[in-house]
């Protein structure tokens, strides 16, 4: 595994709050690899000294926004790099700010998306796609414009927009905790079923499975079975009002025990 991934595998573990804990697994979007990307800035900043030695000008306006800390990275699918920017602006106040600011231009909105996401339509080369989500601002870019490639950074913001709801929550947890929560299947038709079992607490009260949106919002809570130390949860692909909710990215959580468990997966 490449140093950046390393990096940001302790950093996950230590320090849930920061920026580097939001950015997706190697290979997390689908043919896409973490690498050292020439062309995409890398690291993590969390002053304006450090940021200033990563971007080109203009660090004052994460700074004065609230910025404590920022990380960097790309990807790669062996023919493109994407490049990604998150910045952690301590207050969604601050990160709607910063949005706001960087909002001059023509743009086409993606209100699924976190907060709020947008593509700047105006850029002749560069895909561009900018989202919030609590205190988190992302930017994501592509150095080729095309419906292909759109799907793929609308993926990545799914994705990243996902992390931050489970820190939002409260719901980072270990690796090797969230392997424990599973859907079947995954991507998500008409319904599936939720599987998990918390090491030690088999014999746990019955917890409730709540799902939240790409939004940090509830829409669902699910009364589950026990059998043999597995828990089991079904959804119908509904939300409470029985209405089916826009396809997107969803994250499904339960607490057993002292333990928390996530699991992030798709409703097509």
């Amino acid at each position: 595994m490449k140093i950046f991934l390393i990096i940001i595998s302790a950093l996950n573990l230590a320090f849930s709050m920061t920026a580097l804990s939001l950015f997706p697994a190697s290979n997390e979007v689908t043919g896409w690899d973490a690498d050292m990307l020439p062309g995409c800035i890398q690291g993590t900043a969390f002053d304006s000294a450090s940021l200033y030695s990563k971007i080109d000008g203009g660090a004052e306006e994460y700074t004065d926004r609230g910025m404590v800390d920022a990380a960097f990275g790309g990807y790669s699918d062996g023919v493109l790099k994407l490049c990604i920017e998150i910045y952690n602006q301590t207050t969604e106040a601050n990160a709607k700010a910063l949005y706001a600011f960087f909002g001059a231009g023509e743009y086409r909105t993606y209100p699924n998306i976190g907060d709020s996401a947008r593509i700047d339509t105006s850029l002749p080369f560069d895909l561009v796609l900018e989202c919030i989500q609590d205190s988190f601002f992302c930017r994501i870019r592509i150095g080729y414009i095309s419906p292909e490639y759109e799907a793929v950074a609308l993926d990545f913001a799914q994705t990243i927009m996902a992390h931050a709801i489970s820190v939002e929550q409260g719901l980072t947890v270990k690796r090797d905790a969230i392997q424990l929560l599973s859907c079947f299947p995954d991507p998500v038709i008409h319904g599936c079923v939720f599987t998990a079992q918390a090491r030690g607490e088999q014999f746990a009260p019955i917890p409730l499975l709540k799902i939240y949106n790409c939004s940090g919002q509830l829409v669902s809570q699910l009364s589950g079975s026990l059998n043999r130390g597995v828990y089991s949860f079904v959804w119908k692909g509904k939300v409470g009002d029985g209405m089916r909710p826009a396809p997107g990215i969803f994250v499904a959580t339960i607490q057993i025990g002292g333990q928390r468990l996530i699991k992030r997966f798709v409703l097509k």
